[in-house]
């Protein structure tokens, strides 16, 4: 026998053991999905069901509709009830509009088409433009814009939402909710936990079994107010969360993917607002690269024994699916290679 014969028969024997290994893992891999609220990670979750599953059902759509609806009339009350607040006036003819949305007898459930006008000229008011241009200082849905963009398709007696609409739809996760998915003949579940302070408490019941964590931070989120505390900035939070994602015991022998997500808000809103109003450590300007060079550096900074932990990081837009299925398909082999590693099947090859 040649030595080639022996290195071809080592390799197919090596192939043999893999590919029974990647058997073996059917059920087993389990992503732990987590992030403060408002990051963008159950958008992930939805990507998952848009990429690797059939999709969503005819009931999972109209829930979606419901909560595009929702995200209408919040957002228009919101901005409306804001300018009240900061005692910006509204031009006058836009008034009776703005009674109209605040009356819970006239605007609730489904947006008709009827509140169609009412809803689109206030959003053109001028005061109602200025309290938008400042919705960082209040918990403004973030898909305020996109539905307004949207208000006519999507007030239509007939409307059910596209890819587009679902990802943009906004509503905190509460409890915890599993995306099944098939790769490459190994099952895939993502558990997704809610985000809100009041929900974090339950993230440690999920905790066991985990294969991987992926933790979600929203670049575009530095200059902004939680929902659930005015007074503690949105990225403050989450680099604090991280602290302690990053260092725990239970996943300190797996693989934990940082996703610094919502990049392409970021990349506008690092040229107009500084990021040292959230680090005062900064002194990278109104430039976006050196921005996000800095909160890389900065997350990474916080993790003990950094060289011992295998962490990847990845800057991600949520709502984009080709970037998504790029980016999980590298998430994915990470996985599988740290699964194969503990068999001692990749050090072999």
């Amino acid at each position: 026998m040649c030595f080639g014969d022996k290195v071809s028969q080592d390799t197919k024997k090596i192939n043999k053991q893999l590919k029974k290994r990647r058997r073996e893992m059917d059920n087993e891999v389990r992503l732990l999905l987590l992030g403060t609220g408002g990051s963008g990670k159950s958008t992930f979750a939805k990507q998952m069901k848009i990429i690797f599953s059939s999709g969503f059902k005819r009931e999972e759509l109209e829930e979606f509709k419901r909560i595009l609806h929702n995200n209408i009339i919040s957002s228009i009350r919101m901005l409306v009830q804001q300018a009240a607040t900061w005692e910006l006036e509204l031009d006058k003819m836009n008034e009776t509009h703005a009674s109209f949305v605040m009356d819970s007898n006239t605007l609730k459930g489904d947006v008709t088409p009827e509140m169609v006008p009412h809803i689109k000229a206030l959003w053109k008011d001028p005061a109602i433009q200025k309290v938008f241009s400042r919705s960082n200082q209040f918990s403004l849905p973030s898909s305020c814009k996109y539905c307004m963009d949207n208000l006519e398709n999507i007030s239509k007696p007939d409307y059910l939402p596209d890819v587009n609409d679902i990802l943009n739809a906004r509503q905190k996760t509460t409890g915890v909710i599993e995306t099944i998915f098939l790769i490459d003949d190994i099952v895939f579940t993502m558990v997704d936990v809610g985000g809100q302070k009041n929900e974090r408490r339950k993230w440690i019941h999920c905790f066991e079994g985990v294969s991987s964590v992926i933790y979600c931070v929203g670049l575009s989120d530095y200059d902004c107010v939680m929902v659930e505390d005015s007074t503690t900035n949105m990225m403050i939070d989450s680099f604090e969360n991280w602290t302690e994602v990053s260092n725990n015991k239970w996943f300190k022998d797996i693989p934990i993917m940082l996703f610094l997500n919502k990049h392409d808000l970021f990349q506008e809103k690092a040229t107009i607002a500084n990021l040292k109003d959230c680090f005062p450590e900064y002194d990278g300007a109104l430039n976006p690269e050196h921005a996000l060079e800095f909160i890389k550096k900065k997350y990474m900074s916080v993790v003990k024994d950094l060289k011992q932990r295998r962490i990847y990081t990845h800057v991600t837009v949520a709502i984009n699916t080709e970037q998504v299925k790029l980016v999980f398909g590298v998430v994915k082999n990470n996985i599988l290679n740290s699964a194969l590693r503990k068999t001692g099947l990749l050090t072999e090859i």
